[in-house]
């Protein structure tokens, strides 16, 4: 599942030409897209958290690894973006990568504790 979000968000990040025309235009106010910048990369933070405890990782070891893959990613498609006309590289758009990255985890997290702490 982290793959397929993984795949989305590569593709909505790099999109052009007749890819974005296929996309619905996204100007609901002002910086709308610093939200879809959260909400996706707090959708792959969600996933790898959950797939990370399914695993029986760490608490620690799982925001780790859920907030850094998420992070990273971001930061290096916000880099290639530039290759890739009309895109370009923003430090707002990664800032919103990485909040909702960081924000992910936590609610997967907290959901996680809640849901565990019922079954014992």
């Amino acid at each position: 599942m982290s793959l397929l979000v993984a795949a989305a968000i590569l593709y909505l990040s790099l999109a052009t030409g007749r890819g974005l025309a296929k996309l619905p235009p996204i100007p609901l106010f002002e910086n709308a897209d610093k939200l879809m910048h959260f909400m996706m990369y707090m959708c792959l933070s969600c996933v790898i958290t959950f797939n990370q405890r399914m695993s029986g990782k760490a608490l620690l070891l799982t925001a780790f690894t859920a907030i850094a893959i998420s992070v990273a990613y971001g930061g290096v498609i916000e880099l290639v973006q530039p290759f890739f006309p009309p895109r370009t590289c923003d430090l707002l758009d990664f800032i919103a990568d990485s909040a909702g990255a960081i924000v992910g985890f936590v609610i997967t997290d907290i959901i996680w504790i809640q849901a565990h702490s019922h079954i014992r």
